[in-house]
């Protein structure tokens, strides 16, 4: 079940905005983690691919520890997991302005990055 990109029912704060990505981190992990394995098992060796921001998708950062794809998530938690990935791992980090709390990087600073993969057959993971 998917609500709001999230695995699950999505977690609220009491403001009745989406809860903060440490709180939704910890919520629903076993269907987090089980979604993150059917994607990490559809990407093939060599492939690069643009992983979107999430508590899902950073399950799916941890599959791609240590793999050899090229990954260009767009939060530093994501970040953060792929940094120390041993070779073949390759990451690349878009830049741009991170949003407190979720962490995904936006705005115009990742599009040469995104050009330069323009050459790559790219694929695009995100939670549904």
């Amino acid at each position: 079940m998917s609500s709001n990109g999230s695995a699950g029912a999505p977690a609220r704060c009491s403001c009745g905005g989406r809860a903060p990505f440490a709180l939704r981190a910890h919520e629903g992990v076993d269907v987090k983690r089980r979604i993150a394995a059917r994607v990490a098992s559809l990407i093939t060796d060599g492939e690069t691919l643009l992983l979107d921001s999430g508590t899902t998708c950073l399950e799916v950062a941890r599959l791609l520890h240590g793999r050899p794809v090229t990954v260009m998530p767009l939060s530093l938690q994501a970040i953060a997991v792929l940094g120390d990935a041993p070779e073949p791992t390759s990451l690349l980090v878009p830049g741009g302005r991170p949003r407190t709390g979720e962490e995904p990087s936006s705005g115009p600073s990742p599009s040469p990055r995104c050009r330069r993969c323009a050459s790559t057959p790219l694929s695009w993971a995100a939670a549904a």
